[in-house]
């Protein structure tokens, strides 16, 4: 658990995301929520630094986080194929 380290999009910079492979998890922020369906998953719980945060989706970068995460997620030009945009739109 020493390695697990928050990324924030909205007050980092996506160079501070290692260019390193690894496993990532996406978090929900606190007092965020999916929209609501007609059957309510159950989503698992993840608690760091005292905080309990709700795990959206995860992940694996075999080469790095910094491109598979951020870039192929969100900027690139791959974003519209990124299976964590597809799940949660």
């Amino acid at each position: 658990m020493a390695n697990i380290k928050l990324f924030d999009p909205m007050t980092m910079d996506s160079n501070t995301l290692p260019n390193v492979a690894g496993n990532y998890v996406f978090l929900l922020r606190k007092g965020s929520h999916l929209p609501k369906v007609d059957i309510e998953p159950q989503i698992p719980e993840v608690t760091l630094d005292g905080n309990t945060y709700q795990a959206i989706y995860t992940g694996i970068a075999s080469k790095s986080l910094r491109k598979r995460d951020y870039r192929n997620h969100f900027v690139g030009n791959n974003a519209s194929r990124s299976t964590l945009r597809k799940s949660i739109l």
